[in-house]
C-alpha cells in the first residue's frame, strides 16, 4: 500500500513543480489560470437597513382642564388624584347660584312685561270699540268732526307700536333665559380623555386639573446627522426585557425644533415619538426605558453576495462567476442597498451562480484550478483505485474547478 502513497506524492510534487514552472515561465505559450481557494454562491435573502435607537415610554397626551370664572364661581371637585378617569368623566362642578339668581331675575322681568302687554291689548280693545261706535254715530248725524276718528287711530297705532316693543323685549329675555339653562347644563366640567389625574390644583390655579392620558408613545432622540436619514412613517419595532414580544408602530413625529437652545459649537438634537397601538396586549409602565429598531429600508426575496466577493473599477462594479467550463467571466452588476457586509444586486447574477469570494488580480474567460480537499481523501477509497484512475483523477483535480 505505500507504493501508492508514494505514487500520489510524487505526482501532486510533480504537477505543482510544472504548474509553477509553466505559469511563470517568460514568453509561454500555455495561457495562464486563475487559482481560486474561496468561492461563494448567489444567495436570496431579506435585507433590513435598520437604525437602532432607544426610547422612553411616555403619555402621548396630557389634558389640562383650566377653571374660568366667566362661567361662575367654582363649587366642588368631582374627582381625586390618582384615580382613573373615561371620556366623559365629571371632573369639577361650577356653583350654579349665580346663573339661577339671574334666570330668577329675567322670568321676573317677562311676568312685569307680559303684564304691561296685557294692559295695552285691553286699551287696544277700548279704541277699537270707541271708534266702532264713532262709525254707527255718524250714520245718524251729517254733521260730525273727521278729526275724531282719526285721533283713535293715532292711538291704536301707538298702542300697537309699544306692544311689538314689549315682545321684543320678553323674546330677549326668554333668549337669555335659554342661554342660562344652558350654562347649567355645562356647571359640570367632564373629561376629553381617557386617563389618570395626575395634578389637581386644589388653590384654584390653572390649569386646575392634569390628566395623563391611558395611550402611551416612546419618545426618543435623533442626533443631527440622523434627522435626515429618519423620516416620519418609517416603522419600528419596539423591545425590551418587560415585553413578552415586540411592538410593531411607527415614527408619527419629528420635531422641527432642536430640544434644547441651538449652539454653534455643539450639535443639535431632535425628538420624535413613536405611538404604542391602543389595545396593546401588554401593559407597560410609563418611565420604562425600551429599545426601538427603525426600518430605514426593507427589500424581500433579491438576490445578494458578500461585498467583499465585488470588485469596484473606475465608476463600474464587477464580481468574476466560475463558468460550467472551468473558466471565469467577469461581469458587471448593478448594486441595491447593503447591510453590512452583504450587497444586494438588482442585475448581473442569478441565483446558485458560483463566484470568486475574494478576488484580486484574476484575468477574465481564462481557466482556473482550486485547491485539492485532502479531507475528502480516503485511505480505503485510494486502496481500492488503480494506479491509472489514481493519476486520472489527480489531473482533474488540478486541471478543472
Amino acid at each position: 500500500m505505500n507504493w501508492k502513497k508514494w505514487t500520489i506524492t510524487v505526482f501532486i510534487t510533480f504537477f505543482l513543480a510544472l504548474n509553477f514552472f509553466l505559469t511563470f515561465k517568460k514568453d509561454n505559450k500555455i495561457t495562464k489560470v486563475n487559482y481560486i481557494d474561496e468561492w461563494t454562491a448567489v444567495k436570496e435573502q431579506n435585507l433590513v437597513q435598520a437604525k437602532k435607537k432607544t426610547g422612553v415610554i411616555t403619555p402621548s397626551e396630557e389634558q389640562f382642564v383650566y377653571f374660568d370664572d366667566k362661567n361662575g364661581q367654582f363649587q366642588e371637585f368631582l374627582v381625586k388624584k390618582g384615580e382613573k378617569v373615561q371620556e366623559g368623566t365629571p371632573l369639577f362642578k361650577y356653583s350654579s347660584t349665580d346663573i339661577e339668581s339671574s334666570k330668577a331675575k329675567l322670568e321676573v322681568e317677562i311676568t312685569r312685561l307680559e303684564s304691561e302687554l296685557g294692559i295695552i291689548e285691553e286699551n287696544i280693545a277700548q279704541l277699537e270699540s270707541l271708534k266702532t261706535d264713532l262709525s254707527i254715530g255718524l250714520e245718524n248725524e251729517e254733521e260730525v268732526a273727521s278729526n275724531d276718528r282719526m285721533l283713535i287711530e293715532a292711538e291704536i297705532y301707538d298702542k300697537e307700536l309699544q306692544m311689538g316693543r314689549i315682545e321684543s323685549e320678553i323674546e330677549k329675555y326668554k333668549t337669555l333665559i335659554d342661554s342660562k339653562g344652558k350654562s347649567l347644563d355645562n356647571l359640570v366640567v367632564k373629561s376629553n380623555i381617557s386617563g389618570v389625574i395626575i395634578e389637581i390644583s386644589h388653590h384654584l390655579k390653572n390649569p386646575l386639573i392634569t390628566i395623563s392620558s391611558d395611550q402611551q408613545q416612546v419618545e426618543g432622540i435623533l442626533e443631527e446627522d440622523e434627522v435626515l436619514k429618519i423620516k416620519e412613517g418609517m416603522k419600528v419595532d419596539v423591545t425590551s426585557p418587560a415585553l413578552k414580544k415586540k411592538i410593531e408602530s411607527t415614527i408619527t413625529e419629528i420635531s422641527s425644533n432642536p430640544i434644547n437652545q441651538p449652539k454653534v459649537n455643539k450639535k443639535s438634537q431632535y425628538g420624535f415619538s413613536v405611538p404604542l397601538k391602543e389595545g396593546t396586549e401588554e401593559e407597560i409602565v410609563n418611565g420604562t426605558h425600551v429599545n426601538l429598531n427603525i426600518i430605514k429600508k426593507e427589500v424581500n426575496n433579491v438576490l445578494t453576495v458578500p461585498r467583499i466577493s465585488i470588485k469596484k473599477i473606475v465608476a463600474k462594479s464587477y464580481i468574476y462567476v466560475l463558468q460550467q467550463d472551468g473558466t471565469i467571466e467577469k461581469r458587471t452588476i448593478q448594486k441595491g442597498i447593503h447591510v453590512n457586509q452583504v450587497q444586494e444586486l438588482k442585475a448581473g447574477v442569478e441565483k446558485g451562480e458560483l463566484i470568486v469570494f475574494q478576488p484580486s488580480t484574476l484575468k477574465n474567460n481564462v481557466p482556473f484550478f482550486t485547491p485539492i480537499n485532502t479531507k475528502q481523501i480516503e485511505t480505503e477509497l485510494i486502496g481500492k483505485m488503480g494506479e491509472k484512475e489514481i493519476i486520472r483523477y489527480i489531473g482533474r483535480g488540478f486541471l478543472t474547478n
